[in-house]
C-alpha cells in the first residue's frame, strides 16, 4: 500500500460487491472524499449522479467480463476529465482501477482539433479562391488573345505580366527580339 500512496495517480480497489476496500490519498484529494466515508460503501451510493453513465457501464462491464478497460469520464460541473484504467482483480473477485486527471491533455486535444478544423476551412476557402482566380485568368487570357488590338500588361516596375500574340509580333518587329513574361519592358 505504501507504493500506491506515492504513485501520483488515484488508485481504488473494490470487492466483488463493488464495496470500496482501498482508496489512496490521491483519490481522496481528487474527489474530495475521506477514506473513512468510503471504505465498505458502494461507489454507486457515494456517486449516485454517475448511475447510468459510461463510468457505471464500464465498471459493471469489467466486473462481468473480467476484461480490462480504459475510458475517459468528465466530472460535471467542473468539466474535469479523468482517465480510468480498470482491471479485474483475480485475488478478490473485485476490481482495481487507476484514475488520472487528463483535463489538460483533453483541452489540448480539443484546441488542436479546433485549430485543425479552422485550418481545413481556410484551405478550402483558399482552394475556392484559387479556382476563381484560375477561371478569371483563363477568361482574361481568352479576351486578350481574342482582341484585335495589341495588348500587354506590365507591373509598376515595367515587367511584362502578360501580352497577346499581336503585341508579341509587333515587339519582335520593332526590337528584333522575343518578349517574355517577367522581362523588363525597357530591356
Amino acid at each position: 500500500t505504501e507504493i500506491l500512496e506515492t504513485i501520483g495517480v488515484a488508485f481504488v480497489a473494490v470487492d466483488g460487491e463493488f464495496r470500496y476496500t482501498y482508496v489512496n490519498t490521491e483519490f481522496q484529494r481528487m474527489f474530495d472524499k475521506r477514506k473513512d466515508d468510503l471504505i465498505g460503501r458502494n461507489p454507486f451510493e457515494v456517486f449516485p449522479e454517475r448511475k447510468g453513465t459510461e463510468w457505471d457501464r464500464s465498471l459493471h462491464g469489467v466486473m462481468a467480463t473480467r476484461t480490462p478497460v480504459t475510458f475517459e469520464f468528465a466530472k460535471v460541473p467542473s468539466n474535469t476529465w479523468f482517465q480510468f484504467r480498470v482491471f479485474p482483480n483475480p485475488h478478490t473477485g473485485g476490481l482495481s482501477y487507476f484514475i488520472q486527471d487528463v483535463t489538460a491533455a483533453k483541452r489540448a486535444r480539443q484546441s488542436e482539433q479546433k485549430l485543425v478544423g479552422e485550418l481545413n476551412r481556410t484551405v478550402q476557402m483558399f482552394e475556392v479562391a484559387c479556382t476563381k482566380v484560375r477561371s478569371s485568368e483563363q477568361l482574361l487570357r481568352a479576351i486578350i488573345e481574342g482582341s484585335s488590338d495589341s495588348i500587354a500588361a506590365i507591373d509598376a516596375d515595367f515587367y511584362f505580366l502578360a501580352f497577346n500574340r499581336l503585341y508579341g509580333a509587333q515587339f519582335r518587329r520593332l526590337f528584333d527580339r522575343e518578349p517574355r513574361v517577367g522581362m523588363r519592358a525597357s530591356e
